[in-house]
């Protein structure tokens, strides 16, 4: 299948997943490195979206952003503090798909979820700022 591809009912019965720790006697003298992706036609930066791999500035000056409460049922408060701030943000589903869209400003916000579906979900803010979060 290609990435963002909607899948039928019963179309997606091959995964299945166990996890072991890492010093699982098999793994011994395996290479467990990453082989690539999955999907074919890969969108490679969703997956950094979703997962970083770039560690947190500590620096006074970063953006704060904080998202509550999660999970969340009717109303996602957003809470950013650098000064003079407006920017767009978007919610997506987990498969890159935008469902929700608007304006913050510097403080608190609250966004309306209600008309989500329950599951996980994605808050991009500034095209460089994530936040995941669940609606029940």
């Amino acid at each position: 299948m290609n990435q963002g591809d909607t899948l039928e009912i019963n179309n997606n019965l091959t995964f299945r997943m166990i996890r072991y720790a890492v010093d699982y006697p098999a793994f011994e003298g395996k290479d467990l490195a990453p082989k690539g992706y999955l999907e074919l036609n890969p969108n490679e930066e969703y997956c950094e979206q979703l997962v970083s791999t770039i560690e947190p500035s500590t620096s006074i000056n970063e953006f704060f952003l904080d998202v509550y409460p999660n999970p969340v049922d009717h109303t996602l408060h957003i809470t950013t503090d650098p000064k003079n701030f407006e920017s767009n943000y978007q919610i997506l589903n987990m498969e890159g798909r935008l469902q929700v869209s608007g304006i913050i400003i510097n403080g608190e916000n609250q966004v309306d979820v209600s008309s989500l579906l329950p599951g996980m979900y994605i808050l991009q803010v500034d095209d460089s700022h994530y936040q995941k979060f669940i609606k029940f």
